[in-house]
């Protein structure tokens, strides 16, 4: 979970939450063995923008760079903009309770009718 510039999480973790599920699944194929992938397989990260070509020895690197873009860059004008109206109200505890109760688990959406 990131806001205001600062990361209280794994931004790889975050990374894995927001994109989804079989992107997710060749993204950490390509980790443990990017042998494994298929080249039309690895398009998947031209979604991210991403402009580098994968090998054994970058892909971990890439990964964690598109993460980064996506979760902290992206996010950074909104989040700013914001910073002055409540930055100084909303503690990482608040934030990190609104970010659980939005996870669309059964309990969160039972709770909510």
């Amino acid at each position: 979970m990131c806001i205001f510039k600062r990361c209280f999480s794994n931004i790889r973790d975050d990374f894995f939450n927001y994109i989804n599920e079989d992107e997710k699944q060749i993204i950490e194929k390509g980790l443990k063995d990017l042998d494994d992938v298929d080249q039309d397989e690895l398009d998947v990260l031209s979604r991210y923008e991403c402009k580098t070509l994968p090998t054994k020895e970058n892909f971990g690197r890439i990964i964690n760079e598109l993460a980064e873009h996506e979760i902290i860059q992206k996010t950074t004008f909104i989040s700013d903009s914001f910073y002055d109206v409540i930055g100084n109200m909303l503690t990482s505890a608040m934030l990190h309770a609104v970010y659980e109760d939005c996870k669309p688990i059964s309990r969160n959406i039972l709770k909510k009718y």
